[in-house]
Parts: C-alpha cells; sequence; structure tokens
C-alpha cells in the first residue's frame, strides 16, 4: 500500500498532512468483482486448455467439425487419457466461467437490478450448455463418423444450440446495457464483448498453421479471455466509482445525515465518474469518498460528503477544489477515490450558496 500526500487549506492556512491512500481493491463490491474476474479468466483458459488436449496439433489445419474430429479420433488411438481429461475439464472451466461472469455484470448500476442479473443469468446458462457439450467431445474420438449413433450426434449438437442463443442474448443485453449508460464501462467495451469477438473469429480459418488450431482451434474461449481483461482492467481504473461507493457517508453528527445519503444516492443513478476525471472550471456533485474513516471524517468536516457539490479551479498533479466556500487541495491519486457525477449544472444552488 502506497501513500498519497493529501493537502487542504482552509481558510488560507496549508495544512499538510500524510494520510494513506486506500487502494480500489479494498472496497468491497469492487474487490470481489476484480478477484471474479481473475477467475473467470482461469476458466477461460482452462476451457482452452481443454480444446487443445482434445484436437491441439500444430500440424492441423482443419477446423471444421469433421477436420477435429479426425484429429481426435488420432489422439485418442495414441493416449485415451489425453481425451477423458480435455473433456472432463469442460464442466470445471464452465464453473469457473460463472465468476468471471459475476465480476462483468459487478458494474451495472444498482437501479439496474434486473439487467444486471438477465445479463449474469444468461451468460451462466450458455456456459452450462457450453461445458456440457465441451464433455461430449470424448464421444465423437470414441465413434468417429458410425451412422448408428447420429441420434446421439445429433443430441450433442443440439447443445451447442443451448448455448449460443442465450450467449448471443446476453451480449446484446450487455451492450445495451453499456451504450445507454446503465454501467461504469465505457462505450468502446462493446468492441471486446463476446458477440462481436465471436463474428472476428470467423476469419481464423484461413489462418496459416499452427495458428488456425492455436488461435482459430480455441477462439470461444480465447476471446472470453480479451473480454474478461478488458472489463478488468476498467473495473480497476473506474471501479471506486461504483454504486456501492455512493452510500458510504462521512458521520459528522448532524441531523442532515440522512439528507446527505438520500442525494447520495439520487446522484448514483446518473454518469458516475472520478474527481480526477473533472477538467478545470468543472463543476461536480460528490457521490461518494471511498477511503480511510479519519480522512472522510476530515472531508466531511470541510463540507466535502455524499450530496455536496465542488468546483475544480486548477487540475494536475495536485486538484484546487472550492467546496462551500472552502478551498482544498488534494493529490490527483488520491481524487482517483472519490466519485463524482460531473454533469451538475447548478452547483451554486446546491450548496446552498448566495450570489
Amino acid at each position: 500500500m502506497t501513500d498519497s500526500r493529501e493537502r487542504i487549506s482552509v481558510g488560507g492556512q496549508a495544512d499538510e498532512r500524510q494520510s494513506p491512500a486506500v487502494p480500489a481493491s479494498r472496497s468491497g463490491g469492487h474487490a470481489w468483482a476484480i478477484r471474479a474476474l481473475y477467475v473467470g479468466m482461469s476458466g477461460a483458459l482452462l476451457m482452452y486448455a481443454g480444446d487443445m488436449l482434445l484436437f491441439g496439433r500444430l500440424s492441423n489445419t482443419d477446423i471444421s467439425p469433421e477436420g477435429v474430429t479426425a484429429v481426435m479420433q488420432e489422439v485418442a488411438a495414441d493416449s485415451p487419457f489425453r481425451i477423458m481429461l480435455g473433456g472432463g475439464l469442460g464442466p470445471l472451466a464452465g464453473f469457473l466461467y460463472a465468476a468471471g461472469f459475476y465480476g462483468v455484470t459487478a458494474m451495472v448500476r444498482r437501479e439496474h437490478p434486473v439487467l444486471r442479473w438477465a445479463i449474469m443469468g444468461l451468460f451462466c446458462l450458455a456456459m452450462v450448455y457450453g461445458g456440457a457439450y465441451h464433455s461430449h467431445y470424448p464421444h465423437y474420438a470414441a465413434v468417429g463418423s458410425h451412422q448408428e449413433v447420429s441420434s446421439a450426434a445429433n443430441y450433442i449438437n443440439a447443445l451447442t444450440m443451448g448455448a449460443v442463443l442465450p450467449m448471443a442474448l446476453a451480449s446484446l443485453l450487455f451492450i445495451y446495457a453499456v451504450l445507454g449508460g446503465k454501467t461504469l464501462y465505457r462505450k468502446y467495451t462493446v468492441l471486446f464483448s463476446p458477440l462481436p469477438l465471436i463474428l472476428c473469429g470467423m476469419a481464423f480459418s484461413h489462418l496459416p498453421s499452427p495458428l488456425t488450431t492455436l488461435v482459430g482451434g480455441g477462439w470461444n474461449n480465447l476471446l472470453f479471455l480479451i473480454f474478461f481483461g478488458v472489463c478488468l482492467r476498467q473495473t480497476r481504473e473506474r471501479g471506486s466509482a461504483m454504486p456501492d461507493c455512493a452510500a458510504t457517508l462521512a458521520h459528522t453528527g448532524k441531523d442532515e445525515d440522512d439528507n446527505a445519503l438520500s442525494a447520495s444516492l439520487d446522484v448514483s443513478r446518473r454518469a458516475l465518474s472520478q474527481l480526477a476525471e473533472v477538467p478545470s472550471g468543472g463543476i461536480a456533485s460528490v457521490c461518494g469518498v471511498n477511503c480511510s474513516g479519519p480522512v472522510t471524517q476530515r472531508l466531511a468536516a470541510l463540507g466535502l460528503i455524499p450530496g455536496c457539490a465542488v468546483r475544480v479551479l486548477r487540475t494536475g498533479k495536485v486538484l484546487v477544489l472550492e467546496c462551500c466556500g472552502t478551498f482544498i487541495a488534494v493529490g490527483r491519486d488520491f481524487a482517483r477515490h472519490i466519485a463524482v457525477n460531473h454533469t451538475m449544472k447548478h452547483a451554486d444552488k446546491a450548496n446552498g450558496r448566495q450570489k
């Protein structure tokens, strides 16, 4: 844990102290989201490893169902255990994937719980079917193209639709949520969501060997590794502005606590950002202060509590703020832990200031 220098100026007298910066990963839901995304990435790698165990050969350039089946038959003849291990990893990887989808949807705003659970539920349902389908691959290696197992093959192939349809619906809902401002993700995230990446994967069958198998053959899992990675990066960067922190309230011992909490929850329904992102001259409304208790109380004593308005007078490594007639200087890294809504237009009225 690193220290950030907090500089506060009140009435023209500067007070400079050392206060421990609380890493964003320490905040409740934010920390769990990061851990869950790492678990989801491990699930993607595990499923990819299963694919490579089943049909991974550097010399293979045919990743069509027939080509994959032919390779699996050869692998099964050489090492039956390798085929069984590759198929058995499917359900376990699907279980780990579910944790990753929790991490993805943790950045959906709290006022959209149905949307959050719908996205997560559909993603998980798709991966349940995907893991089941993956576990049946050894059957193809055992029976090949025997006509008497055509009905069983049709059943196994039907599991594919059980994965594809929920995955497509979940991806569309995720894109709608991001573009509609219902999450804390930046809009470019939709380019790395499963549906666009699946469409990109159609071109990988034309890659030269050995990339045909290494990339094209395992693309359905590699794309989730990319998706989780993009979500992880943004959760680290913007997670301190997650809706959880909007409920963080400095206890000042006054009767206005309930009103401030109500205001902070109301602000959380709008565009959240970090104080460090507000440009010079910008006006923002504080949604939450994600820092240690003593620092939160000191800021509250200066009027910087959820629901109050601040004006950014100067940006840079040290931000100079005006809040309720008080000038406050905070380090830029420290300002990243203060969640704000910078679309507010009437800050003076919100603070009750006289012009």
